[in-house]
């Protein structure tokens, strides 16, 4: 109707009623086979629909240097174990059990050493072997270890939880997907910090469908286990991890970015905040193109550091994170995270 091109120039509320009866007056017009309140609503939600989907395609993709996230479908849940998880989680434990006492103890012990100084050439103390040669010219021959204070760290671990991480398997003898491997080296590690004493957060990110157009397919994140939880309480929550279903994409920019938040919402600043991320490949989110989100991550990764964040990419046997982050390592297996994290 003539009404509806006025829309763009409506100024005051009598505009708005005059739109408003035009549009009732049109919609008694339309002959619509519905029988049912429901069924109207089903019919008028189903043309929204394929009128927003027509207009989210001219627009699809962002342009490169102007990514735009859109929040307003986003969802945040907390993880529950499922009864499946927590019946199939023996093997799951299995194999955390072996290389934990590895990762505890290189952990600790470059944790007390980081916090240990030894200051020589005193006159009390414990006798210094090293210096046994001065005897004669001096009786400085003593050293003292003094603990320094103990750094304050927060550390979030942060795990990829894409299709491509739960691909399935042909072979029933083959290796552990991506998934539960990426869970149960953070299982290890956040015991282990929770051991030292150091507060630590288990975060994922996925999609909540793989139907959508640009950003506007809303992002789900997961908390797997709260940094105000120890890793005994949540422990069950990583293995629901390796039963998980409906995963789709990965925007890793702004999940990344929501993890740092997080951090920094719980932590003093003197922190030292860590964010380990898990990861199989590159971000993607059909239909914006790759570039767009690959040029955001490393944008995000820019800004973290630039706070003073530590960020640490895990490759799950991919080297992809080497594109994004400075310090990384590849893992193919729960040992190898072990004997070189």
């Amino acid at each position: 109707t003539e009404e509806i091109k006025l829309l763009p120039s409506i100024s005051s509320c009598n505009d708005s009623l005059v739109l408003a009866r035009a549009i009732a007056e049109k919609w008694s017009e339309w002959s619509v086979d519905c029988e049912t309140e429901s069924q109207y609503e089903k019919y008028v939600t189903g043309l929204l629909s394929n009128q927003r989907k027509q207009i989210v395609r001219t627009i699809a993709t962002s342009d490169t240097k102007n990514y735009v996230p859109k929040v307003d479908c986003d969802e945040v849940v907390s993880i529950k174990p499922s009864n499946k998880a927590k019946s199939d989680s023996g093997k799951f434990f299995e194999g955390i059990r072996k290389v934990v006492p590895i990762l505890r103890r290189r952990m600790i012990m470059d944790h007390e050493t980081f916090n240990i100084k030894d200051i020589r050439n005193q006159k009390k103390g414990k006798l210094d072997s090293r210096n046994l040669h001065k005897y004669k010219f001096s009786n400085a021959i003593f050293i003292k270890r003094i603990m320094r204070q103990s750094i304050n760290l927060d550390f979030t671990l942060l795990i990829d939880c894409s299709g491509s991480m739960v691909a399935s398997k042909t072979d029933p003898d083959d290796k552990l997907d991506k998934l539960t491997l990426s869970s149960q080296c953070a299982a290890a590690l956040s015991s282990t910090l929770d051991l030292i004493g150091i507060t630590n957060e288990c975060l994922g990110f996925t999609t909540a469908t793989d139907k959508g157009y640009d950003r506007v397919r809303p992002i789900k994140n997961m908390i797997i286990k709260h940094a105000r939880s120890n890793y005994q309480q949540c422990r069950y929550n990583f293995a629901e991890m390796s039963v998980i279903k409906e995963l789709y994409e990965n925007i890793d920019g702004e999940s990344l970015l929501w993890a740092a938040q997080r951090s920094m919402a719980r932590s003093s600043p003197e922190t030292r905040r860590v964010i380990v991320v898990f990861s199989d490949g590159l971000p993607q989110s059909r239909p914006e193109r790759d570039s767009v989100l690959r040029a955001h991550l490393n944008s995000v990764v820019e800004r973290i550091e630039s706070a003073g964040f530590l960020l640490i990419g895990v490759g799950i046997e991919s080297e992809a994170v080497k594109s994004f982050y400075k310090n990384y390592l590849v893992c193919k297996d729960l040992t190898t995270f072990a004997s070189v994290f």
